[in-house]
């Protein structure tokens, strides 16, 4: 017996009724002012909700009014750059309220933000920002390794704004893979050895 001799719903009149509830549920289609920008509607239903909870994560959360003003900070932040700097905004953030008012700050000053997940390779988050020539990176002191790198390594890349941090400059970088202590250890043994036979010295890079 093939799977589709079995009826699931019997008899039609049962299977019609099911069908157009189906359709209705799925009709979601409203009418909305099409000379509006998203972020403007956001914004008005934002100054409506006032002081009830926007968005929430693990460790932190913000009201409507909070990330208005949040955001507002943002986008007054980009529009003092040169106007071609803030057209690309790359977001290199974790999954917090933070993250979500970096966006809505790029939209309210007129950018693009290009989304980065800062578990990806480091080199597909550098062909990421050349590909888009992004200019600014939002990011946290968490990464402040890889944002340092980055825009080392990109040359259109020319701003970093850290959105949990007052001087991004100052932040520790977490340590890296050429910060090991016994990895220096090995290339001193290296070294030593290499000097003591008129070998070339080992670079761990």
């Amino acid at each position: 017996m093939r799977v589709t001799d079995f009826k699931l719903v019997d008899p039609q009149g049962e299977r019609t009724r099911l069908l157009s509830a189906l359709e209705k549920f799925n009709r979601t289609a409203r009418p909305y002012e099409r000379d509006r920008a998203l972020h403007d509607v956001l914004v008005e239903r934002m100054r409506e909700a006032g002081s009830a909870v926007a968005v929430s994560g693990e460790d932190s959360s913000m009201t409507h009014e909070e990330l208005l003003a949040f955001s507002g900070r943002i986008a007054s932040c980009l529009a003092t750059l040169p106007p071609s700097a803030h057209r690309c905004c790359g977001v290199m953030m974790e999954n917090t309220p933070e993250m979500i008012a970096a966006v809505l700050g790029a939209l309210r000053a007129g950018a693009i933000y290009v989304p980065i997940n800062p578990q990806l390779p480091l080199d597909r988050i550098r062909n990421m920002l050349a590909d888009t020539g992004a200019e600014v990176l939002f990011t946290e002191r968490r990464f402040a390794r890889e944002a340092n790198r980055l825009q080392w390594e990109c040359p259109d890349l020319t701003h970093l704004i850290c959105l949990d941090s007052a001087s991004f400059p100052d932040e520790v970088e977490s340590a890296g893979e050429l910060s090991r202590i016994d990895l220096w250890e090995y290339v001193g043994e290296e070294a030593a050895d290499a000097i003591s036979k008129g070998h070339p010295v080992l670079d761990p890079r």
